[in-house]
């Protein structure tokens, strides 16, 4: 077997201290045009998008029992990427609202927030895994067309209910004494 890396994984050749330890990388919000590994672009942060306002109004639906007009706006945003309309309904629908959004706003700094207003931190925060993906070679000194993927835990996370809330900072502390402080801290 011959390992061949590519210039963006931890043993590039050029690069090696910029890889991914898991093998997976993000390409949202990417210029495929633009040569990432060499050149700076010049894309800018998002801070709302037009599919989160859909999807907080969906979710304000769902908890108000709304569950066709929920449908309706979740289903906007999945048929602008070419996904199939939702039907389900009641705590099926809920999931599927909370995947899709998880998928949605990838990389936009919002599960954290998500998880704790859901209270589902023991369920979201589970291990993260690393790929191995290799082409084994045939028996004919060709490279298999299907690869062989493993995945290994790369990090274990726990959970400790304590995060479902922030501090109260000392600063405000100082000045109300009849604050209190939240649980855990």
């Amino acid at each position: 077997m011959v390992e061949v890396y590519g210039v963006d994984t931890r043993k590039s050749p050029i690069e090696d201290w910029n890889g991914s330890y898991t093998g997976y990388y993000c390409r949202k919000y990417i210029d495929p045009n633009n040569d990432a590994q060499y050149v700076s672009q010049s894309v800018t942060w998002r801070f709302i998008r037009y599919a989160e306002v859909l999807l907080n109004y969906a979710e304000a639906c769902i908890e108000l029992g709304e569950e066709a007009e929920a449908r309706k706006y979740i289903n906007m945003v999945r048929k602008r990427a070419g996904l199939p309309g939702l039907t389900e309904s009641g705590n099926e629908l809920r999931e599927r609202y909370r995947n899709e959004r998880r998928i949605e706003l990838a990389f936009e700094e919002h599960r954290f927030y998500d998880v704790r207003r859901w209270l589902i931190g023991p369920k979201a925060y589970v291990n993260a895994l690393a790929a191995s993906v290799i082409y084994k070679l045939n028996p004919d000194k060709t490279t298999a067309k299907i690869p062989t993927v493993k995945h290994t835990v790369y990090e274990s996370y726990a959970w400790n209910d304590k995060a479902y809330f922030l501090p109260v900072l000392r600063d405000e502390m100082n000045k109300n004494n009849k604050l209190i402080q939240n649980p855990g801290y």
